[in-house]
Parts: structure tokens; sequence; C-alpha cells
């Protein structure tokens, strides 16, 4: 069944999605209402896009379903090469330089959907290190979204997803071939720790990280969000600590407590304040 929104419909329903996700959607985004949340109104028998607010206040299970369908985005390894290339060739040597190799690494990955972003940093980790039992390193993921935690906890990706983005050397080095998915390995798996996260909330019982990789959630934000989100992110960074966001975003006038740097074709935002 093909639902259509209306824009009576809309105006009840964007402000309740902002308020679950920060997630700004308007008129020009009914495609988008049709598309992600026309599913869930079938599978729970809902007659249209109103009566869907009044079936979450009965059934929490629709709540995160809307979560995961606004929230979930396409997503692949090694996604834009040079924040890669920037971690590997300048940020982690750089680290270790100053520090020593037995100091203790910290990298959060914010938005990190089903997971593919913090592995590809745990493999250019080890790519440096050759095993990352041997180091104090903590590699923290987080999602708004419970499946897509889920989903990266478990480590296991179908061939398509595996195609995008990873060589066959890759894939054969870092992970284990199952029967119908492949399994990345427990050395990296083990490494990495996941939790559900809305962004726009407090931060609870997080330590201050090294790096953060927070890229393309903001650009769903509204500008006053995203100052709000760049300033936090900013407390949660330990002195001289690096934040990297995606090519197609910018800091300007949203916060001015980093100083935009450059290597190479990779551009990344160092504390200052």
């Amino acid at each position: 069944m093909r639902y259509k929104i209306n824009n009576a419909e809309i105006d009840v329903l964007a402000p309740f999605i902002y308020q679950l996700t920060g997630i700004v959607l308007d008129y020009s985004k009914a495609y988008l209402f049709e598309t992600r949340l026309g599913p869930i109104l079938e599978k729970y028998d809902i007659a249209n896009f109103t009566d869907l607010i009044k079936s979450i206040a009965l059934n929490r299970k629709i709540e995160h379903d809307v979560i995961d369908a606004i929230t979930t985005q396409e997503t692949l390894f090694f996604r834009d090469k040079s924040p890669f290339d920037f971690i590997q060739n300048k940020f982690f040597p750089d680290f270790f330089e100053k520090y020593g190799m037995k100091a203790h690494l910290k990298v959060w990955s914010a938005a990190s959907s089903t997971g593919q972003e913090i592995y590809s940093i745990a493999m250019t980790l080890k790519n440096i290190l050759f095993d990352l039992t041997k180091y104090n390193i903590h590699l923290f993921a987080t999602d708004i979204s419970d499946d897509a935690i889920k989903r990266a906890s478990s480590g296991r990706y179908n061939k398509f997803e595996l195609s995008r983005g990873l060589e066959d050397r890759i894939l054969h080095k870092y992970f284990d071939e199952e029967e119908t998915s492949w399994r990345i390995k427990d050395e990296l798996r083990h490494a990495v720790h996941f939790r559900q996260l809305n962004l726009l909330k407090p931060f609870v019982n997080i330590p201050k990280q090294h790096l953060i990789f927070c890229r393309n959630v903001a650009i769903y934000f509204s500008r006053e969000d995203r100052s709000m989100l760049y300033n936090k992110l900013a407390d949660m960074l330990e002195e001289n600590g690096v934040l990297v966001i995606s090519s197609t975003e910018s800091l300007n006038g949203l916060t001015d407590r980093f100083v935009k740097e450059q290597f190479h074709n990779a551009t990344f935002y160092r504390k200052v304040k």
C-alpha cells in the first residue's frame, strides 16, 4: 500500500520527528515521510500519518522503528578516503610520537550507523600497530538507532555492504566468511565499544577523546542545533584534540573553538579552546 501524506499531517509529524531525532523536515520532504514511515504504517496497520503519533504512545516499539527509519543513512567502509589517509599518515603517528606507545588513545565515531566508520578506523590502526591487544586503545561508537547499534556490534555484513569501499585483500585480511555473510575479526570487534546515543541529548559518562569523527549527521540539524553540537563535541575533546567532519560540512559561524587545518586532501579541525 502506498501512503500519501498531506501538509496538515506534516505539520503534526515534523515537530514530533524533531523532538525524537533533532532532524528538521518540512513540506519538501514529503517523499521521505512516505518512503521511510509508510512501511511502518503498513506493518502496524495504522490508518494514516496522524494516527502514527497516537500509536507510538501505546507501543514504544513503534517509536524505535520510526527513529531507525528516519535516521538510518547509507554508509560504507572507508567512506571519503582522505580522512583515513589523514589519521594513518598524520594523526596516529603524531599522537604516538608525542605521548608514547603506551599512551591511552581514545577515538569516538559519534554517528557510527552500522559500524563501517569505526571499523575502518580500527583497521587503519591495525595497519600501524599490527596487534591492537598490546596497546591501550579505546574505540567508541554511538548512534541514535538501536537497530544500527545492534548490527554494528555483531560485526556482520553482507557481500553488497562489503563490496562498497573494501578491496578483496582487505576483506580477507580483516573478515571471516560465514554462511551468508562476513564477520569482522574478533580482535577488531572486541576493540570497539558501542552505545545508543542521541547527539542532541546530554553526553553522560563519556570520557574526553583525542579524535572524534562526526560526519554527515549535523547536515540534517538546524543551524542552532549544529552550533550546540559542535560546542558540545569541543567539550568532549582533550586539549588539541581533533574533530573530523565531512567534506560538505563546515564550522564557519557555528563555533570559534576549532582551527581548520589541512593534510593533503583532508580537512580537519583542531580544538583551540
